[in-house]
């Protein structure tokens, strides 16, 4: 729901629901769900021109590609 709240432009609709799912994720310890996760959140944060907050979300979403492998 995160990602299509983005793509439909309604930020804060998006923002609630990715950070819920980050505090699902973030007890099931999956590396994959995280990274998914932290990829959309840079996806909201570039469509709002957050470009700062963009690359932090897209490294955290590679340091959890990282423990994928």
């Amino acid at each position: 729901l995160g990602a299509v709240a983005t793509t439909i432009e309604r930020w804060e609709d998006a923002a609630r629901w990715l950070e819920q799912a980050r505090t699902l994720a973030a007890s099931s310890r999956d590396p994959s769900l995280a990274m998914l996760i932290e990829h959309n959140m840079g996806n909201l944060a570039v469509a709002q021109h957050r470009f700062d907050d963009a690359l932090a979300a897209y490294s955290r979403a590679a340091d959890a590609a990282t423990e994928t492998s």
